[in-house]
C-alpha cells in the first residue's frame, strides 16, 4: 500500500505547479465548497499529517527494536493514512530510502506501514512543518479496529455541521473550529441525503453539478467551474487509484478493492 501511495505522489510531483497533495478514499465526502477548501490548504504554512506518540500496545507496542539505531522508539509515531502534505514533505517521502528500507525489513503485522511510516518519517525529518493532525474526520468513538460507518439515517445538517465546526484546533497560529475538510466513512446509500443537504451547507453549487450522481464528483465539478481551469487526469498507476489535479492541488483517490470500489472508480473516471 505504501509503495502505491509513494508512486502516486511521485507521479503528481512531475507537475511542478502542484503544491499540495491530498489522499482520499471512495468513502470520503467534502465538508466545504472548493474555494474554502482550496484557500484553507494553499494559505496554510504547514502540512496535515496525523502523527502522535501512542504509548499503548497499538502504538509503541508495534515498534520493532531491530529498527534501532536508524529509528529509535522515541521517534516512533502513529497516525491516519489520509493525509495532506506540502510539496517539500512529498518530495522527501518519495526520495526516502533510509527509513523506508528499515520499515520494509522490520514492520510486519501487527506493525502496519500505512499507520506508522508517514507519521514517523514526518516526525523525524520535518516535525516543525507538520500539524500532527489529519484534515479527514473519522469516528473512532464506537471502538474496534475500524472507524464507524454512516448510512442514510445519519445524514442531517446538524450532524454535518457538528463535524464541520464541532472541534477546536490551531491553524496558522490561531484557534479555529474549522479542523476538518473531509470526512469518512459514508456508505453509498448516503448519496441522496448528502446531495439534498449539501447546497444548504454550500458544499457545492447544484447548477454546476455533474449528472452521474456521485457526490464527490459533483464537488469536483463545482471546483472546475470555480477555478475555470482544465482538469488534467494523469495516466493511472493501477485500476484502483488515480490522481486528479485542480489548480495547484493534487487530489488522489485510493479506492477499495471491492467490486463496488471498482464501479465507483469507473464513475469518477467517466465524469472527467
Amino acid at each position: 500500500m505504501i509503495d502505491a501511495e509513494r508512486r502516486l505522489l511521485a507521479n503528481a510531483l512531475l507537475d511542478s505547479s502542484n503544491q499540495r497533495f491530498v489522499l482520499l478514499s471512495e468513502s470520503c465526502i467534502p465538508l466545504f465548497n472548493f474555494k474554502t477548501t482550496y484557500d484553507h490548504l494553499m494559505n496554510s504554512n504547514i502540512s496535515f499529517l496525523g502523527s502522535f506518540d501512542d504509548p499503548r500496545k497499538p502504538g509503541r507496542g508495534r515498534y520493532n527494536p531491530r529498527m534501532w539505531p536508524v529509528i529509535n522508539i522515541t521517534d516512533w509515531r502513529k497516525g491516519s493514512q489520509w493525509f495532506e502534505v506540502h510539496r517539500d514533505i512529498a518530495v522527501h517521502i518519495i526520495s526516502d530510502q533510509k527509513y523506508y528500507q528499515v520499515f520494509q525489513e522490520h514492520c510486519h503485522p501487527p506493525c502496519y506501514m500505512d499507520e506508522h511510516y508517514f507519521p514517523t518519517l514526518a516526525n523525524i525529518l520535518y516535525p516543525e512543518l507538520n500539524s500532527n493532525r489529519s484534515i479527514t474526520w473519522v469516528d473512532w468513538s464506537r471502538g474496534g479496529p475500524h472507524p464507524g460507518k454512516f448510512g442514510w439515517g445519519d445524514i442531517t445538517d446538524e450532524f454535518l455541521n457538528q463535524i464541520r465546526h464541532g472541534s477546536e484546533c490551531v491553524y496558522n497560529g490561531n484557534t479555529t473550529s474549522m479542523c476538518y475538510l473531509f470526512a469518512r466513512k459514508f456508505l453509498p446509500q448516503t448519496l441522496e441525503p448528502l446531495l439534498r443537504i449539501a447546497p444548504l451547507l454550500h458544499v457545492f453549487d447544484p447548477w454546476h453539478s455533474c449528472r452521474n450522481g456521485n457526490y464527490f464528483s459533483q464537488w469536483l465539478w463545482s471546483a472546475i467551474s470555480f477555478s475555470q481551469l482544465e482538469i488534467n487526469p494523469w495516466k493511472k498507476l493501477n485500476s484502483l487509484a488515480f490522481p486528479i489535479k485542480i489548480s495547484s492541488i493534487s487530489f488522489t483517490f485510493k479506492l477499495g478493492r471491492s467490486h463496488q470500489g471498482i464501479s465507483r472508480y469507473k464513475s469518477y473516471h467517466q465524469a472527467f
